[in-house]
């Protein structure tokens, strides 16, 4: 929790609201899934849930008015600008984003979660990148076609670009994927053309994750399930989203 001197600010309401110390006010909402704010003022605690909310700084305890805010951070360490940082994580397949900003007395908290299609799945790449990652499938008119194709395809489709595996996790699951689809004969494209991508996130594929072309050079495109590949080689292809 921070503790600040402050108020809420607005129209928001608190979900609950008791007497109590204010020890025991900003306690409780941590211990409380839903509690963002622990508000305590002459001996009123007042609870306010995850949302997009103000808060008014107050620069002493004059006045008595606390504010407790639930912040997720890495152990042990505390942002270098507090007003201006997003705290995520993921749970129970969904990212949850809390982000922090504001000038002077007034800060503002927007809340908001994030959930991939049932076509996807939820991937962490890092601390604070999340990504859906699935397959998408040619027309059955025309299912083979070129990279650029299928580039073009994925964005067009309202994904936000084609991708490759960032590691043996993503791997297995696309694989998967293309094991248990009605195309599984098809092999998948992943991102990547001479050595260019379009998805930074994935770090570029290495050479025991693409298929060299006839001279054994491993600068062409990368795929997934061709039959004369150990790893990858192939058609359909893999698209990502950020959330």
């Amino acid at each position: 929790m921070m503790l600040i001197y402050g108020e809420p600010i607005g129209s928001v309401q608190p979900f609950q609201q008791f007497d109590t110390s204010w020890e025991q006010c900003y306690s409780d909402c941590y211990d409380t899934d839903n509690c963002l704010i622990a508000h305590h003022y002459q001996s009123q605690c007042k609870l306010y849930e995850f949302g997009t909310l103000s808060i008014k700084k107050i620069s002493s305890s004059a006045d008595g008015k606390r504010i407790g805010i639930k912040r997720s951070f890495p152990e042990d360490k505390c942002p270098i600008n507090m007003t201006a940082s997003t705290d995520v994580w993921s749970e129970d397949g969904k990212v949850y984003r809390n982000s922090f900003s504001g000038s002077g007395s007034t800060w503002n908290l927007n809340y908001t979660v994030s959930k991939c299609a049932s076509d996807s799945r939820l991937f962490q790449r890092s601390s604070d990148i999340f990504l859906c990652l699935g397959l998408i499938y040619f027309p059955s008119s025309n299912q083979c076609q070129n990279y650029t194709q299928a580039s073009s395809y994925c964005k067009n489709n309202n994904w936000r670009s084609i991708t490759a595996p960032a590691n043996e996790e993503e791997l297995d699951y696309f694989i998967a994927m293309r094991t248990t689809s009605t195309n599984n004969k098809n092999p998948i494209w992943v991102d990547g053309m001479n050595n260019i991508f379009e998805d930074p996130t994935h770090g570029g594929y290495n050479q025991s994750m693409i298929c060299p072309d006839n001279n054994g050079i491993y600068s062409m495109c990368g795929y997934i399930g061709h039959d004369t590949c150990d790893a990858f080689a192939g058609t359909t292809f893999v698209f990502s989203d950020f959330l």
